[in-house]
């Protein structure tokens, strides 16, 4: 179920690694298509909203969808995902490739674990190779890839940026415990909030 700030978050009773991901979700404000990533970028930078999205796993069930080799849709749909405000696009600031500056900031139970920033969405490709290009998989990018098969988004279509930041238990094991019931996972960057949420594990029937 989708779910926004103030409310509880509910995993599976079976899950014994239930993980945060702090994620930046850009939504379309209206159907486009194109396959020029500058005028990807103006569109993400005029026709968009950003939102906090925490992107709730179950861990160990991705790992089983790993084994046998059908990715991690079916498991990416077991526990609750988060949401925070819509902020229109016009209220952020944008580098040339389309990425906001935004700083980020996670808690557990009160304990700080990330502070960081949505540029650490940039890689370093390929990583072992004498010559290296800093590069950039953000909404803009996706819609011209999107564009150069021939395929566009509908108005309401959401892009996720996926796990920034190690805003992630995963990222740091063994660094900390997976989540527990009753746990409480604060996601805040500026510009776009507070997403904030209890977790419930759910009893066994």
């Amino acid at each position: 179920k989708i779910k926004k700030n103030g409310d509880t978050v509910r995993f599976p009773w079976d899950t014994t690694e239930a993980d945060y991901e702090f994620e930046i979700a850009a939504r379309f404000d209206e159907s486009f298509k194109t396959a020029n990533e500058k005028e990807a970028v103006e569109f993400v930078k005029t026709k968009m909203h950003f939102a906090i999205f925490n992107d709730f796993s179950c861990r160990d069930r991705q790992r089983e969808d790993r084994v046998v080799g059908i990715g991690v849709a079916r498991s990416k749909s077991m526990a609750d995902k988060a949401f925070g405000t819509w902020v229109p696009a016009s209220a952020l600031a944008f580098d040339k490739n389309g990425i906001p500056y935004i700083n980020m900031k996670l808690w557990v139970n009160g304990s700080l674990r990330m502070i960081s920033h949505c540029h650490t969405i940039y890689f370093i490709y390929p990583p072992d190779a004498y010559s290296q290009l800093r590069c950039v998989w953000g909404a803009a990018q996706v819609i011209a890839y999107f564009g150069r098969i021939g395929r566009g988004f509908k108005k309401g279509t959401v892009l996720a940026s996926g796990t920034i930041g190690q805003g992630s238990i995963a990222e740091l094991r063994p660094l900390h415990d997976w989540l527990r019931d009753g746990d409480t996972v604060t996601l805040e960057t500026d510009f776009l909030g507070i997403l904030e949420n209890k977790i419930i594990i759910e009893t066994k029937v």
